[in-house]
């Protein structure tokens, strides 16, 4: 990585002090955006009381599956499996328990983020290979990725984004380096590490077919010989063909994954979201009373021609609703772990309205992703006085065809991967990489211009500055606040939950019902205790009904979940004074009903 630092900033003066510099340079910056990364991996990204997050339980229990050899609940169609397996391998490097696996999380999340910034780094001495180019690029390249990944995503992040990204910066590096000099060894690295893509997150499908076609462009504009690209196209189609073999037959039928289908569903269809869907039974014309644009609303009220749920969660009462749920797979919570399970037999009434209106929704929510960041804020004013000089444009022009030709399967590799989010469903975490790299090429192509008028240069370097530190700020406050006030992540609410339910003595893997508050999104306590929710009364309006029970009626509801094999009933919510049976658990705001003599299906 020293080498891609000297070209960076390298001269054609031979003294060493001169080429020594871009070395010290690289490793005082890489030294400051690292130990950002190490503050906000550590003390970043609970909120609400959690521990990991809603999604990053789901990803858990996919490695603990792998280290218990269970591979037909590791092979989950929705969930990616290549943050978890990363985890599954280090996880016996830390002790056993709860603090052991926090410390296992926030090291593979801190080496990933080194990795992910070695791959920038490389990415960016590509661009650079053999141009001088003024440091404000350099500069505003690294306010890219740190505004990427710090503030537009987290180190903390239980989840694979952050693996995303470096993929993302290695392939685009990689395709660089395929028009540059293309050879067998490099189209063999591209197919593998889009394949490895393919394995993170399943973005790296349509994303590798585009990285591919992409190369093979490449090759025949460059006048090359097409067959240099045998090796990636052969590498990746054996990755992901052989992926798809095992993801089939752990699914029951084939796939490649089913996290685009299911996601077009919800997001597009607006087939009733997450859990718990049951089949529509209202006509069309009423489930959709504005048929001409898409119900903003009432996700619960789907009409007959999505299909009905092979195996549905079941709802065994409706006052309160309550409902049971098993599926072929050991998860802490199986709905939301195994949606395609629950979810099969949907079907996709394809509606053009309905995509023109997610397009115009997704496309409000990418300004506002980009508007959330006062460093894009700063770029769009850097533009404008990058411009405003004489002769600003004809420069910028003149170097634009040669500039273009070099570097446009890095333009066009992470516009893809913007269009692909862009009719369906997206967030700021699962575009910055994309947007990183996009930035990097627009100061990139700016260079003519700012190598001249110095006073100009000053300025737009301290705009860009003021924008990255205001981002950074934003985002992090919260983050300098705990380091400085050593805050620990015992203090969790959930994390405490956990350990008082751990401390009940319950077998590993026992089932439990829960009385409200969306365990799919707050469920970091049980899968600290290592237990099943398997039962739920998952609505305020029907745990209020549920309270309002009399007792004999209360003691009848409590009797489903006995019957569903649950050994205990747990609330945050304290019960009335006239509930007989709850206890408190210890000292935290969570209470239980123990059963005796119920099932308990441990692992």
């Amino acid at each position: 990585m020293a080498g891609a630092a000297v070209e960076v900033g390298a001269t054609n003066r031979p003294e060493a002090g001169v080429n020594a510099w871009p070395r010290l340079w690289f490793a005082l910056v890489s030294v400051a955006v690292l130990t950002l990364g190490w503050l906000e991996g550590w003390y970043g990204k609970t909120s609400a009381g959690d521990v990991y997050g809603s999604d990053a339980v789901q990803y858990l229990d996919i490695a603990r599956a792998f280290e218990r050899g269970d591979l037909h609940s590791a092979l989950n169609p929705l969930w990616s499996q290549g943050y978890p397996a990363l985890f599954a391998l280090i996880r016996p490097l830390f002790r056993a328990g709860g603090d052991g696996e926090w410390n296992a999380i926030r090291s593979l999340n801190f080496a990933i983020f080194v990795f992910s910034w070695l791959c920038f780094a490389a990415l960016l001495g590509e661009l650079l290979r053999g141009r001088r180019r003024p440091p404000i690029a350099v500069c505003g390249a690294i306010f890219a990725f740190v505004t990427a990944q710090l503030c537009m995503d987290q180190v903390s992040r239980v989840g694979p984004d952050q693996l995303v990204a470096a993929i993302f910066f290695l392939a685009c590096t990689l395709l660089l380096r395929m028009l540059r000099a293309p050879s067998f060894g490099v189209a063999a690295a591209l197919g593998f590490v889009l394949g490895l893509g393919f394995l993170v997150k399943s973005i790296f499908l349509p994303l590798g077919c585009v990285a591919l076609a992409i190369a093979a462009i490449g090759l025949i504009r460059g006048r090359q010989k097409l067959r240099l690209i045998l090796p990636a196209v052969a590498l990746f189609a054996a990755i992901v063909l052989s992926y798809g073999a095992a993801l089939s037959r752990a699914f029951g039928s084939p796939t490649l994954g089913e996290a685009g289908s299911l996601n077009y569903a919800w997001h597009v269809d607006r087939l009733a979201k997450w859990v718990h869907w049951e089949g529509g039974v209202d006509p069309a014309d009423k489930a959709w009373p504005k048929p001409w644009i898409a119900r903003f609303a009432r996700w619960d009220s789907d009409p007959p021609d999505f299909g009905r749920p092979v195996h549905p969660s079941q709802m065994v009462g409706s006052a309160p609703a309550m409902y049971v749920f098993h599926a072929p797979v050991q998860a802490t919570y199986a709905p939301y772990f195994d949606p395609p399970y629950f979810y099969q037999g949907y079907r996709h009434p394809l509606r053009w309205r309905y995509e023109v209106v997610a397009l115009g929704k997704n496309l409000g929510d990418l300004a506002l992703v980009l508007a959330g960041q006062p460093f894009f804020w700063a770029l769009g004013l850097a533009f404008l006085l990058t411009l405003w000089q004489r002769g600003a444009i004809a420069r910028i022009s003149a170097e634009l065809p040669a500039w273009y030709s070099k570097v446009w399967p890095a333009i066009v590799l992470p516009l893809a991967g913007v269009a692909i989010y862009l009719p369906v469903h997206l967030e700021g975490r699962y575009l910055a990489a994309f947007l990183a790299v996009i930035v990097v090429l627009k100061l990139d192509g700016q260079s003519p211009a700012l190598a001249a008028a110095p006073l100009r240069r000053r300025l737009i370097v301290a705009v860009l500055t003021l924008g990255f530190l205001t981002g950074l700020v934003k985002a992090q406050r919260v983050v300098w606040s705990r380091a400085l006030d050593l805050w620990s992540y015992h203090d969790i609410p959930e994390w405490r939950e956990g350990q008082a339910l751990r401390a009940e003595g319950l077998p590993l893997g026992s089932q439990v019902g829960v009385i409200s508050w969306t365990p799919n999104v707050q469920c970091d306590w049980a899968y600290l205790a290592e237990v099943r929710i398997t039962s739920e009364i998952e609505s305020g309006p029907d745990e209020r009904a549920f309270w309002g029970l009399a007792p004999e009626a209360q003691t009848a509801v409590l009797q489903r979940f006995h019957d569903a094999g649950a050994v205990a009933v747990l609330t945050r919510d304290k019960p009335p004074e006239n509930a007989a049976g709850w206890r408190q658990l210890g000292a935290v705001p969570m209470w239980s009903y123990r059963f005796r003599g119920a099932k308990q299906d441990g692992r």
